[in-house]
């Protein structure tokens, strides 16, 4: 189940609806953390209209299980919003991809996050 996550709360940022990207014959895709994971490191601007939904991202997971980068699949229609929605997963910790030989690789990572910003 996702949990919302709200301007200006820090916590665990849970990821539901993963599909690990191109997961191949073989390959363990990788897997959160939740207890490791940290909320938004900034603060969502006031001038910021309250949104209630979610946006679609894509982590970038290295094969250290750190956050290397993170894009927006789906938009909430708001740069901000939608640059806070990435910021949120910053401090994540995954258990790394593993190829068919158990190496770890870097992957990505597709989740929803759904928010619920008030200002």
């Amino acid at each position: 189940m996702t949990k919302p996550m709200t301007a200006g709360l820090a916590g665990a940022v849970l990821l539901a609806l993963a599909v690990p990207v191109q997961a191949q014959q073989g390959m363990t895709p990788p897997r959160p953390l939740p207890d490791k994971s940290a909320g938004p490191s900034a603060k969502m601007p006031a001038n910021v209209p309250d949104f209630t939904g979610s946006v679609g991202i894509l982590i970038f997971v290295g094969k250290d299980g750190s956050v290397k980068a993170c894009a927006i699949t789906k938009s909430s229609g708001n740069k901000q919003i939608d640059t806070f929605a990435c910021e949120g997963v910053r401090n994540a910790r995954f258990e790394p991809a593993r190829d068919a030989s158990g190496k770890a690789i870097d992957s990505g990572y597709a989740t929803d996050v759904d928010l619920n910003i008030r200002n």
